[in-house]
């Protein structure tokens, strides 16, 4: 699945936009709630994690998932 990366904006997987910033709640409407880990939660099989600020924000967002088997295949700059 194709994950493309604008950094220090968002990403968008299968149409689906992240954006840095973006309140906790909606980030779950859009991918659902995740595996939780304090500020963090993980999808995809644990290849992406996105990390919250203390206001339930958007603070990073990390892809995890190696090269081969990975579900997400990030792209950047086209």
């Amino acid at each position: 699945m194709q994950a493309q990366i604008y950094p220090l904006e968002r990403v968008v997987i299968e149409g689906k936009e992240i954006f840095l910033g973006m309140e906790k709640e909606n980030v779950e409407k859009l991918l659902g709630q995740g595996q939780q880990n304090n500020s963090q939660s993980y999808y995809f099989e644990s290849e992406l994690r996105i990390d919250y600020d203390a206001k339930a924000c958007v603070q990073f967002i990390e892809f995890l998932g190696g090269a081969g088997n990975a579900l997400l295949k990030p792209t950047i700059y086209g």
